[in-house]
């Protein structure tokens, strides 16, 4: 078992991660993977999505899917939308 720390409105909680939930996790990223690389040869492969702009395209895409993830708070990232801190704290 593997351990992680959630951080929670109500304080710390301990989680206990099965290898089989890590071991998914890996095949879930792993299939979209595959499910991209599958796209990009069903356009005629790498070169061919640079040209028709398509690979630009996908790039925009996600990064505007990502800060909006970031912006209402469904993707934590700490220091930036979760747990920041004020530049004149003093620790």
């Amino acid at each position: 078992m593997r351990i992680c720390l959630h951080i929670s409105v109500s304080g710390f909680k301990l989680k206990k991660i099965s290898l089989e939930e890590l071991t998914t996790a890996r095949f879930d990223i792993e299939k979209e993977m595959l499910d991209f690389i599958n796209k990009i040869e069903s356009q005629g492969g790498m070169m061919e999505v640079i040209r028709s702009g398509w690979l630009k395209k996908e790039i925009i895409r996600s990064a505007y899917l990502k800060q909006k993830a970031l912006e209402d708070g469904r993707q934590v990232l700490v220091g930036l939308n979760k747990f920041c801190v004020d530049e004149e704290t003093i620790f």
